[in-house]
């Protein structure tokens, strides 16, 4: 299956071998659905009238694919038309180096002069501190120092190197579409163009690999035709992709274990329809809302008292050690919106819900290869 981002919406892109990316099994398609219509009209039989075909409204389908980063920082991964099209801006940082003389602290990160304009506010980095690659994300800029959280475990050392990343962020405008392409077998092309996803599923579950999945409404289907696959040889994606296991996840400044994570974020969309068509026209984003659910167990009584106080935290997480192929992700405030306690084999538990929000003029999520 190939998919390309395209500036023109709807217009046909050439697709390449370089386009090819690598769904799991169990994909859904867009396919041919229009709305049928029933005939309301009295006739001398219980029998129903024949129907009649409307527009095609309502193209849509699903995929998920591996989550796992391109092997070099700079360069997005292999499913990036699918997470521009979900979340909305992308933006490539470059690596930057520790002064050489005055000293960073955990949270507070000084750079050689100029080294500040690489950066962005909201936006993840790495280094190494003691062997071991740590992640924090840029609350504040100022020229070149960088203040961070959650905090290092140590100071970066003197001329240390601050990595870079690919970082995808909320946009304010409407949302890159993409173009599919896929064969059935060797024999029949088929073509849906203009999609947008309207919802990216991120579930955590321990030891499991992680497959982030993307729906997505196609503005249409194009009529499938006789064709051997023509996009060409791709090249086999040898990195490997990341597992829930090992992870930092953080609420706050403080570590904790959650058996599971699940984020979803979803993209309310409007469909332009035009009575000169046979359907949709254009698919914009209108509005999205980011919410999830994390588990673990009940030992104390901190999130109640967190939701019967409605206190926020910031959500932070990271998976994956080698650098090109780490993936973090930023709630920059999270509100609790239910705190059940179950029981689990005997035991108590939360199945804590909660929803991110926009505050202080930046927007409620953001997620980064590095």
């Amino acid at each position: 299956t190939g998919a390309i981002v395209k500036q023109s919406y709807g217009v046909n892109p050439t697709v390449a071998a370089a386009d090819v990316i690598e769904f799991e099994k169990g994909i859904e398609t867009p396919t041919y659905k229009p709305d049928m219509k029933d005939r309301n009209i009295v006739r001398n039989t219980k029998s129903q009238m024949s129907k009649r075909r409307g527009a095609e409204l309502n193209a849509a389908g699903n995929v998920s694919v591996e989550l796992k980063g391109s092997g070099t920082a700079t360069t997005p991964p292999e499913s990036d038309p699918l997470w521009l099209s979900a979340i909305g801006m992308r933006r490539a940082s470059v690596s930057s180096l520790t002064h050489a003389a005055t000293p960073c602290t955990a949270t507070s990160i000084v750079l050689v002069t100029g080294n500040g304009a690489n950066h962005r506010k909201n936006e993840s980095i790495s280094t190494t501190i003691g062997g071991l690659v740590e992640i924090a994300w840029i609350t504040g800029i100022s020229t070149d120092t960088l203040t961070v959280a959650p905090a290092f475990s140590a100071a970066p050392a003197l001329g240390a190197t601050i990595g870079a990343g690919v970082h995808y962020k909320p946009s304010k405008r409407d949302h890159f579409s993409f173009w599919e392409t896929y064969w059935r077998g060797n024999t029949t092309k088929c073509q849906a163009p203009g999609n947008e996803v309207d919802k990216l599923t991120l579930d955590f579950k321990l030891g499991e690999i992680v497959s982030p999945k993307f729906s997505h409404a196609a503005k249409q289907t194009e009529t499938e035709v006789t064709e051997a696959y023509t996009s060409g040889t791709p090249t086999y994606d040898t990195t490997s992709p990341l597992m829930a296991r090992n992870m930092t996840v953080k609420l706050g400044a403080t570590a904790y274990d959650l058996s599971d994570l699940a984020i979803e974020w979803s993209n309310e969309q409007y469909k332009r329809q035009s009575l000169s068509g046979n359907g949709v026209t254009k698919i914009s984003v209108t509005s999205r809302k980011v919410s999830g659910s994390f588990s673990l167990l009940y030992e104390d009584t901190t999130f109640e008292a967190a939701f019967r106080a409605d206190t926020t935290a910031a959500l932070t997480f990271f998976a994956g050690s080698v650098l090109g192929n780490i993936f973090a992700g930023r709630l920059q405030q999270i509100r609790y919106t239910e705190v059940p306690v179950s029981v689990d084999n005997g035991v108590f538990k939360h199945d804590i819900k909660f929803e991110a929000e926009y505050v202080d003029g930046e927007d409620e999520a953001h997620f980064s290869f590095l």
